[in-house]
């Protein structure tokens, strides 16, 4: 399906609830990505694969909580402008939001910026039971720029995951005021074009 129209693919509502469960997002080329910014999300058991997005973001979540469990995300290419394309673009102002990914497989995936990038004034963000392999991204995998965030990473693999960007340091890029906590995970293989390695 190739969706060209200048709103979100699926749900465009704003200040919503939305719980998918079961679902499956495959053979997509976007130009907006998928929902709208201003609703909380929480997705379950649900596999994203063979997507093309050509905006800033896939998806992208404006001072809302964002939950996703148990679900596959594989094949996914983040082609908009270049250093500014990411899966998940998570900014957040005075409310500390939180961000969650647990028990989801991402792999196979490649991003024209960060592809996962938070940033904002305070969050927190939990990668936990998850893997994380052959991504690869012009710029960090994972990069968060908030000015306050609590970070728990817990029973990861995050492995042959390549930043392609040699002015951005760091498969995984912290920066300001970070409480972070890391337990029982495992990063192998990783390459980073500038400094750095897998942190």
């Amino acid at each position: 399906m190739n969706i060209k129209k200048s709103f979100p693919a699926i749900v465009g509502s704003s200040y919503s609830q939305f719980n998918i469960d079961n679902s499956t997002f495959n053979n997509l080329i976007l130009t907006n990505g998928l929902f709208g910014d201003q609703s909380n999300y929480t997705i379950n058991n649900s596999h994203f694969d063979k997507i093309q997005n050509n905006s800033k973001s896939l998806l992208y979540l404006l001072n809302n909580d964002f939950t996703i469990t148990n679900s596959i995300i594989e094949n996914i290419s983040c082609v908009g402008d270049s250093g500014d394309s990411a899966f998940i673009l998570y900014e957040t102002y005075d409310m500390k939001t939180s961000l969650i990914i647990d028990h989801t497989d991402i792999k196979n995936c490649i991003s024209n910026g960060p592809f996962i990038k938070i940033f904002g004034m305070s969050n927190n963000f939990i990668l936990e039971n998850s893997n994380v392999s052959n991504v690869v991204a012009y710029g960090s995998i994972i990069e968060n720029m908030s000015e306050k965030s609590s970070v728990k990473m817990s029973n990861m693999n995050f492995n042959k995951n390549i930043n392609n960007n040699k002015f951005d340091c760091g498969t995984i890029h912290f920066k300001n005021n970070v409480d972070f906590y890391l337990y029982d995970s495992f990063f192998t293989h990783n390459q980073c074009k500038s400094y750095g390695g897998a942190m």
